[in-house]
Order: structure tokens, then C-alpha cells, then sequence
């Protein structure tokens, strides 16, 4: 038996009712509670300049949620989830020869058939990459338009075993996603996970793993997979309102590439329903959306080369100096501008 993964989300935040700031050149979307999601636009400008980089782009192509799987009839999702072009619906049959039945918009890595969410946590992961936007409902994903290939490997309650999330990452990769996002981590290290990650690397897969949510260090202090070294793991600590790190986020000079907002974030959930959490959870998937647009604006780009991007061009207050690889935290607006 393999040791048991935790998810990376903490606690429920209330609600920062924010309204997105002005800008000269502005695309907002009409989503009810859009004015909620802070970390798109707020006054002091610790968000990811959202309505600024929505003026240019808002799709983003196929991104894998390894996680507890997702709500697939949610309205705010169900018209950005992935579909398996050679698996034909409900038939019962492994039409593409995969190895999975009827995996239309994913797969269910423990147990087969759909990967329906019971747990929450891959909704609301879901939903930041791609709920989508403009669409008068709820609220707005990083990318408008989106295919999201959700990948269950968690149960409800939100542990799974290392193997299952290497099946997982190998199941992505194989069809064809090449942004995989991974809200999870444990202290312990695990061969059969990395060589998933290596594998996904031999294939031009960027991998953004959340940091983790036990205020520690973990140049000193390792979690896994974030310590790893591999040159395709984008690490991705948490910031709250305020724009410093949040205080449960881990945090390294040398393992963490970049920070996000992770604190109070509002996104999809289970039930057709939509509730604020706070973790590096939630910062992931915002720098797995950014990491996405930035592969659709340029096609050419490699994995090193987003990496490098969604690190650099970003913003540098003096709060992340020393606790992120470059000080940065995430900006989707000169993220965009970079990748030309």
C-alpha cells in the first residue's frame, strides 16, 4: 500500500466584494459574481490584471486537473470540458483503446467511468483554470474558454495514492495535455509519481503543483512533488488581498518559482454551487490558466520557456524577495505581453 496524499486547500475565507479597477483598455465579463474574485482586479494591485489581459485573449487550450475529479454538469463548466475526440459516449465499449471505458472528459484513475467530484476541491481547481466566462453565470475562470481534462485520482475525501496520481499525470499526457495542474502534496517522496512527472517532461508537459499549506520552507522542510527539481515543475506559493504571502502558504528561494492569490478565492463547486477557499490549491490553478494562455498565445513556446514567463514577467513586491525564486507573484496581463 502507498502512503496517502493530501489535498493542498485549507478553510473557507469570507467574501472580499472588490470591484475590478479601471483601465484604459479593459475587457470585464458579465459574470454575477465576477466582482467578488479579487484576484482579478482590486485597487492596491496585488491581482493578475484579469480585465487588462482579457482585452487580448481569453481562451486557452486543453489543461489537466489531477485531482478529486469534477462537477461535469456544473453550467459554468460543462461547455469548457475537455472531449476525448475517439471515445464514443455511454457505450460501454474502450473505443480509443486506452485502457479506460467511456472516458469522454477524463477518466476516473480509482475506479473507472467518469470522473464525478464528491469532495469539491477539483471543482472549485477546475473552475479557476476555465469556468467560463462572459457567459452571465457565476463566475469567471482565468481562461474563458477552455477544454479541462479532469483527471480523478482523489476520493472524497480528498487523499489518494501516489501510484493512482502517476496513472493520472500518464493519462494527461498520453492525451495530449501538455498544462497539468497538481493541487497536492505530502512529505514523503514517491519513484513511481516522479518518473510521471519525468515522463511528462520527455513529452513538453509543464506540471504546476501547488507549494502547500504548512507555512514552512521547503528548501529546508521538503513536500512533495514541489521539492522536486525537474526542470517542468512550476511551483506556485500563495498570496492574500493584501499582496504578501498568505500565512499558511510554504514558501523556499530555491523550490518555489512563483507566487499567486490563494487566499479567499471564490470559484466553482460541487452542486452546481460556488464557495470562496483559501490554499495553494487555489494559486496553482491560477498560474496553470496563466501558464495556458500564454501556450495559446504562442504555440512554439516550450514548457521552459512558459516556465521562465510565468516566473519573470511578473510582479516583484519587496513582501515575496527572498521567499520565491524571483520575487514574483503571477500576472496574467505581462505574462501575455511576453509570450508576443
Amino acid at each position: 500500500m502507498g502512503r496517502t496524499w493530501r489535498l493542498s486547500a485549507a478553510s473557507f475565507a469570507s467574501a472580499l466584494l472588490l470591484a475590478p479597477a479601471a483601465h484604459a483598455q479593459t475587457r470585464v465579463p458579465n459574470d454575477p459574481l465576477f466582482p467578488q474574485q479579487w484576484f482579478y482586479a482590486q485597487p492596491n494591485g496585488a491581482d493578475i490584471e484579469g480585465p487588462q489581459a482579457w482585452a487580448s485573449r481569453t481562451s486557452c487550450g486543453t489543461v489537466a486537473i489531477v485531482d478529486t475529479g469534477a462537477d461535469l454538469n456544473h453550467p459554468d463548466l460543462q461547455t469548457n470540458l475537455w472531449q476525448n475526440p475517439g471515445e464514443i459516449p455511454a457505450n460501454g465499449i474502450d473505443d480509443d483503446k486506452n485502457g479506460y471505458v467511456d472516458d469522454v472528459n477524463g477518466v476516473d484513475i480509482r475506479n473507472g467511468g467518469a470522473p464525478v467530484d464528491t469532495n469539491g476541491h477539483g471543482t472549485h481547481v477546475a473552475g479557476l483554470v476555465g469556468a467560463q466566462g462572459d457567459n452571465g453565470l457565476g463566475v469567471t475562470g482565468v481562461c474563458w474558454k477552455a477544454k479541462l481534462m479532469v483527471v480523478k485520482f482523489m476520493s472524497v475525501f480528498g487523499r489518494g495514492k501516489p501510484a493512482d496520481a502517476a496513472n493520472g499525470i500518464r493519462y494527461a499526457v498520453k492525451e495530449g495535455a501538455r498544462i497539468i495542474n497538481c493541487s497536492f502534496g505530502t512529505s514523503s517522496q514517491n519513484e513511481q509519481l516522479h518518473e510521471a512527472i519525468q515522463y511528462a517532461r520527455s513529452k513538453g508537459a509543464l506540471v504546476v503543483v501547488a507549494a502547500g499549506n504548512d507555512g514552512k520552507n521547503i528548501d529546508t522542510t521538503p513536500s512533495y512533488p514541489a521539492s522536486w527539481t525537474d526542470a517542468n515543475i512550476l511551483v506556485v506559493a500563495a498570496t492574500k488581498a493584501s499582496g504578501g504571502l498568505a500565512s499558511f502558504s510554504n514558501y523556499g528561494k530555491k523550490a518555489v518559482d512563483v507566487a499567486a492569490p490563494g487566499d479567499g478565492i471564490l470559484s466553482t463547486y460541487i452542486g452546481n454551487g460556488y464557495k470562496q477557499l483559501d490554499g495553494t490549491s487555489m494559486a496553482s490553478p491560477i498560474v496553470a490558466g496563466i501558464a495556458a494562455m500564454v501556450r495559446q498565445q504562442n504555440s512554439k513556446l516550450s514548457y521552459k520557456t512558459i516556465k521562465d514567463i510565468v516566473r519573470k514577467d511578473a510582479d516583484k513586491p519587496s513582501s515575496l524577495s527572498g521567499k520565491v525564486v524571483d520575487g514574483g507573484r503571477a500576472n496574467l496581463r505581462r505574462a501575455l505581453s511576453a509570450a508576443g
